[in-house]
């Protein structure tokens, strides 16, 4: 047979193999956690079955030519690429999440099955081309001219169909499309392979019809919860899925279907993440945040009046979401002239950049996913340090419904190694679904609450916070001083580049029981968490802030509300009703222009109704289920799955 031809053949099996292994890690992305180690489960069928079918070309070369099983592999090959995407719809019960029920062992276990049924058949047939084609070559040669040249033709191919597939196929054709073109692909491979007047070119182009009524553009993408979500964009890139979904008048952002982005229902709480540490700042100028989002968080640098935002999102396909849907929420925020957007990855630009910034934001990231490990890295903190102003500020959010105790332990003991002066801030009073955000400072200057005052005062209407319609309120958001509680997370781990500890340890504790529980760091534990800084704050001084005595009732009012959520959520009035009256008796002014905004809810769990303070009118109860499908997204998809 011609060098040319199995030259051709050898390197488009080897593109369509591993641009197929692209476009499979993207399609179990849609289902996944997305950790280290459900990609490596993937690799690890992907090689076993590649291996595997090579065994069964040797095996099969001894009653048929080498022709005949090249040629018949692809065909087979063709066949298993849609047969898989249909499989896989109908094992993950159309693209519903996959979470784990009592382990990592267990999670892999299923992630391993459901890749040997959908990926392992087109990866063994694929396994047995290259063998093949090696036999076909001049048997009057050496072994090692076939060996080489068509090894080196194939990693070719596996090279440029990797690229291709991932940055061409994927954001011009989409995965399905680009899946049904390796499938044709395949079949046209067999067609040049295949000796001629040979019996396996009507099979061949019976499988071309398969595939074609077989279409997997037919199968879905996305997976849409029954009570009434509704699609309204889908962006394929090289980094993901990224969907616009409405659902109960919530318009939200998700980056490969169950990892919500944000959504327009919690708008509120996401510009409070890009308030609260502006606002900790006296006077900042320039701010950077990473993660763009639904872009409401870095709108606070905006309606503060700062002369330069500059906001870094990895993914094009976020940020061009986020121009289209949610500019009436983000106030036209990439439109604006003193907002800078930056396509790329924030640790990389920080490093690269030489610009300074007053206050740098960085986003809540999902530990377990993969790569998000080094966005808590040392060295990560360090790059940010390098990057902030004299007297400048790096403000890391944490999902500690996402968190254990030991997982927070270690980003704050990372933390506190490169900014020794950081505080605690929360960002809402939710006992189950907390966002907590360490903030560390270069200087040591304190913040003056009749400041924050004046510069809330020129908030414009639509930045509005209920919470933060007076300095007090700002002052309960104030959960402690760590800087004077770093024996706490001595014996913690450090996370670092070298020794990424996160990212591997965060996975295996995802999931720790039967039931799908673990323990988060919330509720009870947070609570006396918070306590145990609050004595460790002397009597008469706080040491972040200038009016102690206010900021004091303040800060004593956050940890009471927190324990008023928490003490709702158990039915228990009594402890309720007193927490209540603390709440009222140290900050009256905060909670006479909550209610009389309507928006009380906002500074607690929608169930504290139990004790009278959530608001009736519709709107917001509407906005509170929002809020809670947006936090327990992860947790909710896998209950529903099971």
């Amino acid at each position: 047979m011609p060098h040319g031809r199995l030259r051709i053949v050898a390197a488009g099996a080897g593109a369509l193999g591993l641009g197929l292994e692209v476009l499979w890690t993207r399609l179990f992305a849609q289902v996944l956690h997305n950790s280290v180690y459900s990609f490596t489960a993937i690799a690890l069928v992907f090689l076993l079955a590649l291996a595997a079918g090579a065994g069964a070309a040797a095996l099969l070369l001894r009653r048929f030519t080498p022709a005949r099983i090249a040629a018949a592999a692809l065909v087979v090959a063709a066949a298993a690429t849609v047969g898989g995407v249909w499989t896989f719809v109908h094992s993950t019960d159309g693209l519903a999440y996959v979470g784990m029920q009592s382990g990592l062992s267990e999670y892999l276990r299923r992630i391993i099955v459901l890749a040997s049924a959908s990926v392992g058949p087109v990866a063994f047939a694929s396994g047995m081309v290259l063998p093949a084609l090696w036999a076909a070559w001049d048997e009057r040669e050496t072994a090692a001219r076939p060996l080489g040249d068509l090894s080196a033709a194939n990693t070719f191919g596996g090279i440029v169909g990797a690229i291709a597939a991932g940055f061409l196929g994927v954001p011009l054709l989409g995965i399905r499309a680009t899946l049904l073109a390796a499938a044709i692909v395949y079949v046209i491979l067999a067609d040049v392979i295949a000796p001629p007047h040979a019996r396996l070119r009507p099979l061949a182009y019976a499988a071309l019809l398969g595939v074609v009524l077989c279409n997997p553009m037919r199968a879905p993408l996305v997976h849409l919860r029954p009570e009434g979500e509704m699609l309204r964009a889908t962006l394929e890139g090289p980094s993901g899925i990224v969907t616009v979904v409405e659902t109960d008048g919530d318009l939200q952002l998700r980056l490969d279907n169950y990892y919500v982005l944000g959504g327009t229902a919690a708008a509120v709480n996401e510009r409070r993440l890009g308030l609260v540490p502006l606002l900790v700042h006296p006077r900042p100028r320039r701010a950077a945040f990473i993660g763009l989002a639904t872009g409401i968080t870095a709108s606070a640098g905006p309606a503060l009046g700062l002369e330069d935002t500059t906001v870094v999102e990895l993914v094009p396909e976020v940020a061009a979401a986020a121009r289209a849907h949610f500019a009436p929420w983000n106030a036209g925020l990439l439109e604006r002239p003193d907002v800078h957007l930056v396509l790329d990855d924030g640790r990389r630009y920080l490093a690269a950049s030489q610009e300074r910034f007053d206050v740098i934001v960085s986003d809540l990231f999902i530990p377990w996913h993969a790569g998000a490990g080094n966005l808590y890295s040392r060295e990560m903190y360090a790059t940010v340090a390098g990057r902030l102003a004299p007297n400048g500020l790096f403000c890391q959010w944490l999902p500690f419904y996402q968190l254990t105790h030991e997982e927070f332990d270690m980003i704050t003991h990372t933390f506190l190694s490169v900014f020794p002066q950081t505080s605690l801030w929360r960002a809402d009073f939710y006992p189950d679904r907390p966002v907590v955000g360490l903030i560390g400072k270069l200087g040591s200057r304190r913040v003056d609450l009749e400041q924050v005052g004046e510069r809330l005062g020129r908030l414009p209407d639509w930045s509005r916070d209920p919470l933060l319609a007076t300095p007090h309120g700002f002052g309960m958001l104030y959960a402690g001083d760590l800087a004077a509680a770093t024996d706490i997370f001595q014996e913690a781990r450090v996370n670092t580049d070298d020794r990424p500890l996160l990212e591997f340890m965060a996975p295996r504790l995802t999931r720790i029981n039967a039931a799908g529980d673990k323990d988060w760091f919330t509720g009870e534990a947070l609570a006396a968490f918070y306590d145990g800084l609050d004595r460790r704050l002397a009597d008469d001084s706080n040491p972040l802030f200038a009016v102690s005595g206010e900021a004091q009732a303040a800060h004593r009012a956050g940890t009471a509300l927190y324990h008023y959520a928490l003490a709702a959520t158990r039915h228990d009035d009594s402890a309720a009703g007193r927490l209540e009256a603390e709440v009222r008796a140290l900050v009256p002014e905060v909670i006479a222009g909550a209610e009389s905004t309507d928006a009380v809810a906002s500074l607690a769990d929608a169930r504290l109704a139990l004790v009278g303070l959530r608001t009736e009118q519709e709107t917001v109860r509407r906005q509170l289920e929002a809020m809670e499908r947006r936090l327990e997204a992860l947790t909710r998809a896998e209950k529903d799955h099971q």
